[in-house]
C-alpha cells in the first residue's frame, strides 16, 4: 500500500538536508523509501519539486518530475503511483493545493 506522509520545514535549505538524508539512508539500505520530494511553491504558483529519486521509467507524471508542475500534473503523478488520499480516493489539484498549504509549501 502506498502512503503519503508530508512534513514541512521552515525553509528550504533544512528540506534539502533531510533529503539528502533520506537519499543516503536508502543507499544503505537502512530504509525503505519509494521516494522524497521537497516541493516549493513559487511567487507565480508553480511547484517546484526536488526529488531523491528519479521516477521518470515509473511514469510518475508526463514528462518526469523535475523543474515547474502545476497542481493537477502533481495530482496525476500521485494517482499514476497508486497514492491514494487520506479518504482513499483519487487527488484532484485542489486537494493538492490544500496539503501545500497545510504544509507551508
Amino acid at each position: 500500500m502506498a502512503e503519503l506522509i508530508a512534513i514541512s520545514f521552515d525553509n528550504v535549505e533544512e528540506a534539502d538536508r533531510v533529503l539528502t538524508e533520506l537519499a543516503r539512508l536508502q543507499k544503505e539500505y537502512l530504509i525503505d523509501l519509494e521516494d522524497a520530494v521537497v516541493a516549493i511553491r513559487q511567487p507565480d504558483g508553480n511547484v517546484n519539486l526536488k526529488q531523491s529519486m528519479n521516477l521518470v521509467g515509473l511514469g510518475a507524471a508526463s514528462g518526469g518530475l523535475s523543474g515547474a508542475m502545476s497542481l493537477r500534473e502533481i495530482a496525476g503523478g500521485l494517482n499514476a503511483r497508486g497514492i491514494k488520499t487520506a479518504r482513499g480516493g483519487e487527488w484532484s489539484a485542489v486537494q493538492v493545493k490544500r496539503v501545500l498549504e497545510r504544509a507551508g509549501a
